[in-house]
């Protein structure tokens, strides 16, 4: 039999000795807002990639993590050498420097590191060169992995001139590997890519339910000028200058604005601004560190059992209803990447990485857990 469901309406019952179904309190994600740590590079030039799918149309997305410049460009298809290809032509187009690209577990994303050459001609100008792997792989020359070890590692001039058979190597004065560093995430749930995520969601919300128009690589590009030179509320900057003196009204105003909004074009042409951001936000992060602390979310220990919420908007159960904002209980691992890697009790399913504003511990171990949590989770 169905015991009595609702707890708040519980007290007005003259007679309370009715058996209530269990309860587990109902913590808001509103209030963990305040431990969520701000998404920023602590050097420039770092990046979020992802790819875009519109009915037959790709787009390579790439957004700078700091200054959120965004770019757009059509591929015609998610193989290695189209994504080192598109990512050279991105280098010499918009004349940017790329050290760090965050991605998931995209397949092609995870073979482009190390794949585009550097060329610096005599005349001191630049040349890419993309499609090292796919170029070895194509070649005629034995021990495939040998050569791409000796070109990357050891720098062998000889080998690189047989496999790029296409280039007049007396015009080059010098090469390397443009290294760029990927960090792969592939969690589900950790919010790796909360920028790139967002800025897809605002292109395609931006273009309505028109996906002829969302397909149409003219209107994207128009949508991309838009979106960076619009001034955005992530970046702000204090204005200095800001001087309001009510007593004298007759006195000039410098500013009438505490705070400076920038557009991701005007952040993306002056590094100072970029710099200047990233000491607010390292200011901003370390606050947020000392409110975790506080409230003892860096204090987890092995074993401990924790209330957390999970999104499973990007799993197969994406469309269950979420009932409860803390939706499920789990146990503690370890930290890593600024989040907590937990297992969850009522999956069998591989450990999972959870940002740290989203647990709350409620035991130190299984056998102290309360008996309501354990009958309302079934476990």
């Amino acid at each position: 039999m169905l015991k009595y469901p609702f707890t708040s309406k519980y007290k007005y019952f003259e007679y309370n000795d009715l058996e209530k179904e269990p309860y587990v309190h109902d913590y808001r994600l509103k209030t963990c807002k305040q431990y969520m740590k701000p998404n920023f590079s602590n050097e420039p030039y770092c990046y979020e990639a992802d790819l875009m799918f519109v009915k037959n149309t790709i787009y390579f997305v790439l957004i700078n993590v700091n200054t959120r410049y965004l770019i757009v460009e059509q591929i015609k298809d998610r193989r290695l050498s189209t994504l080192s290809y598109t990512l050279a032509n991105i280098l010499v187009k918009y004349d940017i420097e790329i050290k760090t690209i965050k991605c998931d577990g995209e397949r092609g994303f995870i073979k482009l590191a190390n794949d585009i050459i550097e060329l610096t001609l005599n005349d001191d100008s630049i040349l890419y060169v993309p499609n090292l792997h796919e170029r070895v792989k194509e070649s005629s020359i034995r021990s495939k992995d040998k050569v791409l070890d000796k070109i990357i590692n050891q720098h062998d001039t000889k080998l690189l001139k047989q496999i790029i058979n296409d280039i007049d190597f007396d015009s080059v004065n010098e090469w390397r590997i443009y290294k760029i560093k990927f960090v792969i995430n592939s969690s589900k749930f950790a919010l790796a890519h909360k920028t790139i995520d967002s800025v897809i969601r605002t292109l395609r919300n931006a273009f309505g339910l028109n996906e002829t128009k969302l397909a149409n690589i003219e209107y994207m590009r128009q949508m991309v000028n838009y979106y960076n030179k619009t001034p955005h509320k992530s970046l702000r900057l204090r204005n200095y200058n800001y001087d309001f003196d009510d007593t004298d009204e007759s006195e000039v105003i410098l500013n009438k604005n505490k705070y400076i909004y920038y557009s991701p074009k005007q952040f993306q042409n002056d590094i100072d601004l970029e710099w200047k951001y990233i000491r607010l936000m390292r200011s901003k992060l370390q606050e947020i560190k000392n409110k975790q602390k506080l409230k003892g979310l860096l204090s987890y220990k092995k074993g401990n059992i924790l209330l957390v919420h999970t999104d499973f908007a990007k799993t197969k159960q994406k469309f269950a209803k979420r009932r409860r904002v803390f939706n499920e209980i789990a146990q503690f691992l370890t930290y890593i990447n600024g989040n907590c890697v937990c297992k969850l009790l009522r999956y069998n399913m591989k450990p999972i990485e959870i940002p740290i504003a989203f647990t709350k511990k409620v035991a130190d171990n299984y056998d102290e857990l309360d008996k309501d949590i354990k009958l309302y989770f079934d476990i």
